[in-house]
């Protein structure tokens, strides 16, 4: 979708597009104000992009412009790290506000590949300007996929097209092998630059601590040198992807229909993290060993790990129920905070999180106070349940581990609180989040002790409530499970039951975002929950293109941006 349109105006007002101005101005950015230096530079990449100038001045004014622009960026990282999944609205301006610098980066940068591009014969005098406009839009495209999963978003609908175009150009203009230089997120060819976002989405990042992320893509440049791209016999490669579409890369085993598409050979990459983790301290990567074995399998052909387990006792916390799941994936917002916005919705109290009549998931009957508030150090050791609260997460040991999954360990004493079908979170040590899973197979190892297999439905989820559009019926938790696009599992809506019909229009809430879905097929279903393929209903307004107005307007939201920082 086109942001920004060009109104020929023919001179900035901050400074005249000549280097030296330039520079004299950012010189004089107030660097202690984090505000004002935001708001002036937002105000001149806005401006410069409905310049109508030529693409060695942008180029210019865009390379002494982007290392502020990054160092103002880096200084605003921290204020979402580490944020609950449902961001706070303050929070989620910020995020906005840097949203909108990549954007205008990559977008200026397009501007002046387009002009290159307009006069053929440019192609070939200026092929280091179109390289490094084509170089500059992937990394800042790269930037925004990072943010998307760091914050655990989904990428932007049309991402993948921006990102293939790039290829597309810089493939028929033979620029693939050309190296730019780049001293914020590292000098790498054109193509290693397209293969960092590609790999990075390889690597299941939705599964990785935001710390492993960002270690992750700062060495993406280097390691991706190690990838090559083949269209002759792509089948051979771990991933496949249609150069010509709009989607991320996929799995080889995966595609049904490969035609038309290029492959992404890994095989010298994994090979590579086989060493490094051989070596030990002596490797020549930053990466941790742990990190770089779950990338080794992570960018590996699926037949090549298919139901590998790993014998591993790890400590997990656990919370049995959706009720359970709903609130601690929340970060402990009780659910009147998301059906509150309903109109339709009932109070449900979280004294009493089930409503009249229970909705499916119950736990057979039992009260919630007798579902989940166990509270036991480790699976050997028994302790009397406790009721002093509605909602309690408590501590289990793996017994083995796989991509997909685990085996716990499970004091028989407390077996009757579990049933295949149930839902329940879950979360590692070191993870930031909650994932969300289901119980495949429990099985009686020895009178004292049950095994219980976990199947991980997501490894990041949003909470919602959900309430039909028309009104029939009353809000039931839900929660948003995002794609995974490379192993091949779609976006779903998590429903308490299977009673809901395909096209039913739903309505989500959480505080300060709401969303209009219509159900599709339901794509797995037990007594306990059901999971919905579903398609956003957007406004009308979405697929056109942003008019004046609406640009001021975004403008004057900013200014609560400003505010803030």
């Amino acid at each position: 979708m086109k942001l920004f349109k060009r109104q020929n105006q023919p001179k900035h007002s901050l400074f005249d597009l000549d280097g030296d101005s330039v520079e004299a101005w950012v010189n004089r950015l107030p660097r202690a104000n984090l505000s004002e230096t935001s708001k002036q530079l937002y105000r001149a990449l806005d401006e410069l992009a409905k310049l109508d100038c030529g693409f060695k001045q942008r180029l210019e004014v865009l390379e002494i412009l982007r290392p502020a622009v990054h160092l103002i960026l880096k200084g605003l990282q921290p204020r979402y790290l580490k944020a609950p999944i449902v961001l706070p609205e303050n929070i989620s301006k910020v995020v906005r506000l840097c949203n909108l610098f990549n954007t205008l980066l990559e977008e200026n940068y397009r501007l002046a590949a387009k002009d290159i591009l307009e006069h053929r014969s440019w192609a070939g005098r200026y092929k280091q300007s179109l390289a490094l406009a084509l170089h500059t839009q992937l990394s800042e495209l790269g930037q925004l996929l990072l943010r998307s999963y760091l914050l655990y978003h989904s990428e932007e609908p049309d991402f993948w097209q921006r990102l293939h175009n790039c290829y597309r150009i810089a493939h028929d203009s033979k620029l693939l092998d050309l190296r730019v230089k780049d001293a914020d997120f590292g000098s790498c060819t054109v193509e290693q630059a397209y293969l960092r976002p590609m790999l990075f989405v390889g690597a299941h990042p939705h599964q990785l601590t935001q710390t492993a992320q960002l270690k992750l893509y700062a060495v993406l440049h280097t390691l991706s040198a190690k990838t090559k791209i083949l269209a002759a016999e792509p089948l051979k490669c771990c991933f496949l992807f249609d150069p010509d579409g709009t989607e991320p890369p996929i799995y080889r085993e995966l595609c049904d229909s490969p035609d038309g598409f290029l492959g992404i050979d890994t095989s010298a990459l994994t090979h590579f993290l086989s060493d490094q983790i051989t070596a030990g301290s002596k490797a020549a990567t930053p990466l941790p060993a742990r990190l770089c074995e779950k990338l080794a399998d992570a960018w590996s052909s699926i037949s090549d790990r298919i139901e590998e387990r790993h014998e591993e006792a790890r400590q997990v916390d656990l919370a049995v129920g959706i009720s359970s799941a709903h609130f601690f994936i929340a970060e402990e917002q009780t659910f009147d905070v998301f059906s509150g916005g309903l109109s339709q919705s009932p109070r449900i109290s979280d004294d009493n999180p089930w409503p009249s009549p229970p909705a499916a998931g119950d736990h057979r009957g039992l009260s919630l106070a007798d579902v989940e508030v166990i509270d036991y150090s480790s699976p050997r050791q028994k302790k009397p349940l406790s009721k002093s609260a509605s909602y309690r997460h408590f501590l289990v040991h793996t017994i083995n581990v796989s991509r997909s999954g685990y085996c716990i360990a499970w004091p028989a004493i407390e077996g009757n609180q579990l049933g295949n079908g149930d839902v329940l979170c879950l979360r590692e040590s070191h993870s930031p989040c909650w994932s969300v899973g289901c119980i495949r197979w429990i099985k009686k190892q020895s009178e004292e002790e049950l095994h219980v297999g976990i199947a991980v439905l997501s490894h990041a989820a949003e909470p919602y409530a959900a309430i039909r559009i028309d009104g029939h019926g009353p809000a039931h938790r839900a929660l948003l499970l995002g794609a995974e696009s490379v192993s091949g599992k779609p976006p779903c809506l998590l429903l308490p039951n299977s009673s809901f019909k395909a096209g039913i229009e739903m309505e989500l809430s959480q505080p300060g975002s709401r969303l209009h879905v219509r159900l599709k097929q339901a794509l797995q279903a037990t007594r306990h929950f059901a999971l919905y393929a579903y398609e956003a209903i957007a406004a009308e307004e979405s697929a056109k293109e942003i008019s004046a107005d609406q640009r001021q307007k975004s403008d004057e939201d900013l200014s609560e941006v400003w505010e803030i920082l």
